[in-house]
């Protein structure tokens, strides 16, 4: 019995590792699919939902966020506890993002930081932290 429990563990150990391990590109186009949570909001409720539908192109320098064009001169893609950059960049928490609390970080600088939450991506836009999936890669 002890060791069907000890199996159990170290394949959910497992499981969990592979879902984050896995290899994962943020390069490609994604489409906001909701509003997750805020941070500081600098824009009002109707602006905030107005990027909800729109497209997210991430590029080798760049991230482009609806209208938004931005040019990165860093592009890093590493795991890292997501708490710290949420609190210092956003003054939100895990929780406010809807990310996990360690997972793949793109820093795009100075385009802000885009989150791995599954096969999905978190990022932040004037205020509002948004979930969007890819449309292509």
């Amino acid at each position: 019995m002890r060791h069907g429990l000890l199996a159990m563990c170290m394949f959910a150990a497992a499981a969990g590792a592979n879902a984050t391990s896995e290899p994962f590109s943020f390069y490609g186009t994604w489409k906001v699919d909701k509003l997750v949570g805020y941070s500081e909001i600098s824009v009002g409720e109707d602006q905030l939902r107005g990027l909800i539908g729109k497209q997210i192109v991430i590029g080798k320098n760049s991230l482009k966020v609806g209208d938004d064009d931005c040019k990165a001169d860093n592009m890093r893609a590493t795991t890292r506890t997501t708490a710290p950059i949420l609190l210092r960049e956003y003054k939100a928490g895990v929780k406010d993002a809807g990310v996990p609390a360690r997972t793949l970080v793109l820093d795009a600088d100075p385009c802000g930081y885009v989150f791995r939450a599954g096969l999905e991506i978190v990022l932040s836009q004037d205020g509002g932290f948004y979930r969007a999936s890819r449309v292509k890669p």
